[in-house]
């Protein structure tokens, strides 16, 4: 485990096994710059889990996008991030160079405007993602749509304190490996509960919305 949370004085990168590393916590207490964290991300990339709070992740697609089409291969199954200042584009740069992903928790970063980003390129594949968590992120209801319609067997979606009034109709598929989901404080309408409901039939096990 690398914790990064404290300091100075850090852990010289070049002095660790690496390989070894299962789990990066970092946070705004730790090195200075999105920069060294980004770095600290890409050098131990056969890292699991992946934990930041507070700690600036700003510009993070640029480190993890090395142009021609190449990136890094990131080994990561969970992900939670709290406040990093991560943009769209941010989070889905790491979920393109994270294949094996998991879970993913994001809690008040701004993802506002990532259907755009979207259509702009190639979607993330995210085939091994079954659990998404997205609280306070700014999405609208074509955000969360198109970010919900990633994993072709999401399970568990847990949505909270975002305006997604329309999602219904933003919704463009079903989730029939749905089996817990919850939308808390997301201004749905009566008509947006039952389309979602509809979408999610099947396996569907808990409910809150």
């Amino acid at each position: 485990r690398l914790d990064d949370c404290h300091g100075p004085p850090f852990a010289p990168l070049d002095r660790l096994a690496v390989g070894l590393v299962d789990t990066l916590q970092l946070s705004r207490d730790g090195r200075d710059t999105p920069e060294e964290r980004a770095r600290i991300l890409t050098t131990c990339n056969r890292a699991s889990t992946f934990l930041c709070a507070y700690g600036s992740l700003a510009g993070l697609a640029r480190h993890l996008d090395w142009g021609s089409g190449l990136s890094p291969c990131l080994r990561l199954r969970r992900v939670r991030l709290r406040q990093c200042a991560l943009s769209s584009e941010d989070v889905l740069q790491l979920l393109r160079c994270a294949p094996a992903l998991e879970t993913l928790v994001l809690i008040s970063e701004n993802l506002s405007g990532v259907e755009c980003a979207l259509w702009e390129r190639p979607p993330p594949p995210c085939v091994s993602l079954t659990t998404m968590e997205l609280t306070d992120c700014a999405l609208s209801a074509a955000d969360a749509a198109g970010l919900l319609a990633l994993p072709p067997r999401l399970q568990v979606a847990h949505l909270q304190a975002m305006d997604l009034y329309g999602l219904g109709e933003a919704l463009t598929r079903d989730f029939p490996h749905m089996s817990e989901l919850r939308a808390l404080d997301c201004g749905l309408s009566h008509a947006d509960a039952a389309a979602v409901l509809a979408r999610c039939a099947g396996a569907l096990e808990g409910v809150s919305l």
